[in-house]
């Protein structure tokens, strides 16, 4: 049986050959080949690793099959990742996150939420409730 699978983490990321991350991308992109139709909601503000400039507040593409929607969320630079631009750069995601996720159909039969941040575990459990 093919799943809808979304998987929600602000600093999941897809490889380039800046950095080293990936580890939801590569996970995600097997389930592609399984047969199961994913979508990887990710910020593009990471103090880890670098994402592509894009116009508006999404950036939604297809690589290797796998669904990815960046979302444009408060930036903080790395001597910032323990202040109060991060606290709000996670509240940013999870808005972002909650209200483009409406856009998207069909629903998803698995929601996947891995972050540091409990708050994403929150938006994990709303997705859920939304889409039953």
């Amino acid at each position: 049986m093919s799943e809808r699978i979304w998987y929600v983490s602000k600093y999941a990321s897809v490889p380039t050959a800046d950095d080293a991350w990936g580890r939801a991308f590569y996970l995600l992109r097997e389930m592609v080949k399984q047969g199961h139709s994913c979508v990887m909601f990710a910020s593009a503000s990471n103090h880890l690793v670098s994402a592509p400039d894009f116009d508006g507040p999404y950036l939604d593409q297809m690589i290797d099959g796998l669904r990815v929607v960046r979302m444009r969320t408060l930036k903080y630079r790395s001597d910032q990742s323990s202040g109060i631009r991060r606290i709000l750069s996670w509240l940013d995601f999870e808005w972002r996150t909650w209200r483009y996720s409406g856009e998207i159909a069909p629903p998803p039969t698995v929601v996947i939420a891995s972050s540091l941040s409990l708050l994403t575990i929150l938006t994990g459990l709303l997705l859920r409730r939304r889409y039953k």
